[in-house]
């Protein structure tokens, strides 16, 4: 069963913390695939300068050569006020942004340009939808712990309001971005303040793991950003997704094996899977349960 034509594949910004000969290799890697969206920039800390918004516009330009559509991700918690202006020079860039924080939405909807709304910003019905559709919203991707029955409902609502439904984009490989925190998670963990972290973070570049008692993974620490322990994968349920209303299937980041998680998502786009496949396919360190509006972690379908 073939999934829609008009389905695209999206790759987030990288969310850890990586030297910038890294993040350049990285997207040199990432030019010629079968990815059509990409995501830029820092979300999670502005002490992560390895790169200036400078640099992220070079890799931007590069990647449009490559044929990518490139946007622009803003941060997500705001800490003060040097956070706010890095967030204005983000919205004045000229490329489209996501944004991952009310003010750079508030920012967007005065310079009366289009915008995405990233997951970290809690849209969880139709009312909040149309309001910011008026604002300039283009393109919507819903909290990570929204269902596929919620996301669902939530789009034909919209329809009764006959606005027109924005771009959907849902998170369908990776760590979950769960929860951000004033408090550094990976300062404390090292016995150091956070501001003088030293940016001791670019020594994990895949993030602090946290372990229960019984040494199941639990949570991913990332600076001031919780991670889910295990890697969401919707893969096999593209058609699922389809059904739902959603048009771009979000991979994030990861150190190793991201080109080959875009190959099996372009596989799925390409009707390698279908809606009635099971999921025991997922591997051990990966999860669905939110989907079906279970607990996160879980396998589940």
């Amino acid at each position: 069963m073939a999934v829609r034509n008009n389905m695209k594949l999206s790759l987030s910004a990288i969310p850890f913390y990586w030297a910038k000969e890294k993040v350049i290799h990285f997207y040199e890697q990432i030019a010629p695939s079968a990815v059509d969206d990409i995501y830029l920039g820092e979300t999670v800390c502005a002490k992560r300068n390895e790169l200036s918004l400078e640099d992220w516009l070079a890799i931007g330009k590069n990647l449009q050569a490559a044929g990518k559509q490139v946007y622009l991700s803003s941060l997500a918690l705001v800490c003060a006020n040097s956070d706010y202006k890095l967030i204005e020079r983000v919205c004045n860039a000229g490329i489209t942004v996501e944004a991952n924080d009310m003010s750079a939405v508030a920012l967007l909807a005065r310079m009366q340009v289009p915008f995405v709304i990233g997951s970290s910003i809690n849209i969880y019905n139709h009312l909040s939808l149309s309001v910011l559709l008026d604002k300039g919203l283009t393109r919507w991707v819903p909290p990570v712990e929204m269902s596929g029955q919620q996301i669902k409902e939530t789009l034909l609502e919209l329809d009764k309001t006959q606005q027109a439904r924005p771009e959907v984009e849902v998170f369908s490989y990776g760590w979950l971005p769960l929860a951000f925190s004033a408090r550094c998670f990976s300062s404390r963990a090292k016995g150091v303040q956070k501001d003088n972290c030293q940016r001791n973070c670019l020594d994990d570049p895949e993030g602090l793991s946290v372990q229960t008692r019984e040494k199941d993974q639990l949570f991913t620490l990332n600076g001031i950003q919780t991670l889910s322990g295990k890697k969401c994968n919707l893969l096999p349920l593209i058609n699922t997704l389809a059904d739902v209303g959603v048009d771009i299937v979000r991979v994030s980041p990861q150190l190793e094996g991201t080109l080959e998680v875009i190959n099996a998502a372009q596989q799925a786009l390409n009707g390698r899977f279908d809606s009635t496949e099971t999921l025991s396919n997922l591997a051990e360190d990966e999860c669905n349960g939110y989907w079906y509006g279970e607990p996160g972690l879980i396998v589940t379908g």
